[in-house]
């Protein structure tokens, strides 16, 4: 999906937390490139949509992709879910895995000032 049709998603989704009176939150999973196993992305999507509804929560949108996680530069869709996460205040980021959650000490650092400065909420 183009970033433009993301943020179009997003926009949507907010209106309809702020509707259903739901924090929003963002879900993210990743399999690496090197161990993808195909059902893998499946199994934690669906862990984490129930770790939303059972949170009280409402998903915004859902990162899945295949990428990375040990070079900072090749993170690309992690990069962009946090910094549309910055943009639109969303301030809960759900991970099935927190092996998920950072592989690089790059992003730990953006993850811990998120944390420790704005608030955020690692699911």
């Amino acid at each position: 999906m183009l970033e433009s049709e993301v943020i179009d998603v997003i926009v949507s989704e907010l209106k309809a937390a702020a509707t259903l009176n739901k924090m929003p939150a963002f879900v993210f999973d990743r399999v690496s490139i090197v161990y993808e196993v195909s059902h893998s992305l499946e199994f934690q999507g669906a862990r984490s949509r129930r770790y939303v509804t059972e949170a009280g929560l409402h998903s915004v949108y859902h990162f899945s992709v295949t990428e990375s996680g040990w070079k900072s530069s090749a993170r690309r869709q992690f990069k962009q879910m946090l910094d549309i996460s910055e943009k639109f205040g969303i301030q809960n980021l759900v991970f099935k895995n927190t092996d998920r959650l950072s592989r690089n000490l790059r992003d730990l650092l953006r993850i811990q000032e998120l944390v420790e400065k704005k608030g955020y909420r690692i699911h």
